[in-house]
């Protein structure tokens, strides 16, 4: 099993894992990979399966991605475990390198543990504004709240010792006691900060996941999305663009396959059309006809 290698972009991307790309597109690209992404979770409700949010889970790279019910939309990116995946921010690791001399045993740290306050605060991102404080629920046991130190289009989650937490003190100055553990979670959203972002999450606009995808080999540009198909009888049909204004008509029996190669992109798979039971009907044997219909499956059309 390979690890999943990724560059963090806030605001925009994870790797390839782009904020507004199609739940489709995401999934196609994870089985594409199973040496990387060895264990995809969907979880979905059966009940309002359009109305909300789409999860997926992946368990074995530390990584949740959220999509929007309506669209399918990726609409967040959380990294829940940072020891399964190795992410760098403008060539600089999320998590420190360990030290090269072994600490004793008394200091060793979580398997899963993330980069600490001083680590972002000084050499990753520099200082922000103040994030979010949220104490234990008051019934519980909980002995740690969590603090959100957010920036623009990305944040960390840090556990911090309820008993040690004062609102009236600078929190950097609170998040850099030892008390406080290092961070366990990180969201890659759109948006100033994760206390506006959360609000407009799975309603706001987003833009072109194309103009933020990472650089591909050749010269091939992937075309626009497909959003609506509107058909107007007589064999026509009318094809809207997700992100721009330019329609492709489609006439039935009219349109060729290279027209629909150019403005589709190519096709996921093609079906060979050959019924063996007819060709006792052939006129000539040795010379068999191989029809092919080509899968579109992103649009939805065959």
């Amino acid at each position: 099993m390979s690890q999943f290698s990724a560059a963090v972009t806030p605001g925009r991307s994870l790797g390839f894992l782009v904020l507004g790309a199609s739940l489709h597109d995401i999934v196609t690209r994870l089985k594409a990979e199973p040496q990387t992404f060895g264990k995809l979770e969907l979880i979905y409700s059966p009940e309002n399966p359009v109305t909300e949010p789409v999860i997926v889970n992946l368990p074995t790279n530390g990584v949740r991605l959220r999509f929007d019910g309506p669209e399918q939309r990726l609409r967040l990116i959380e990294v829940t475990d940072f020891s399964k995946s190795k992410l760098t921010y403008k060539n600089i690791d999320i998590v420190k390198p360990a030290s090269p001399t072994p600490p004793s045993a008394s200091s060793l740290p979580d398997s899963s543990a993330g980069p600490t306050f001083k680590y972002i605060y000084n050499k990753l991102l520099a200082p922000s504004y103040p994030g979010d404080y949220v104490p234990p629920d008051a019934n519980s046991n909980e002995k740690y709240g969590v603090y959100i130190l957010s920036y623009p289009g990305i944040a960390f989650t840090f556990p911090v010792l309820a008993s040690t937490w004062n609102s009236d003190k600078d929190h950097a100055t609170m998040l850099a006691l030892p008390s406080t553990k290092t961070a366990t979670s990180m969201a890659v959203f759109s948006g100033d900060s994760w206390l506006e972002a959360q609000k407009v999450l799975y309603d706001q606009m987003l833009e072109d996941p194309r103009s933020h995808s990472p650089p591909h080999k050749g010269k091939d540009v992937y075309p626009d999305e497909i959003g609506v198909v509107n058909i107007f009888g007589a064999g026509k049909l009318r094809l809207d663009r997700a992100w721009s204004s330019s329609p492709f008509w489609l006439f039935l029996g009219q349109t060729t396959p290279q027209q629909l190669v150019a403005e589709l992109g190519p096709p996921d798979s093609i079906y060979r059309k050959s019924d063996q039971r007819m060709a006792i009907h052939k006129a000539r044997a040795g010379s068999e006809s191989q029809q092919t219909r080509p899968n579109l499956d992103p649009p939805g059309l065959d």
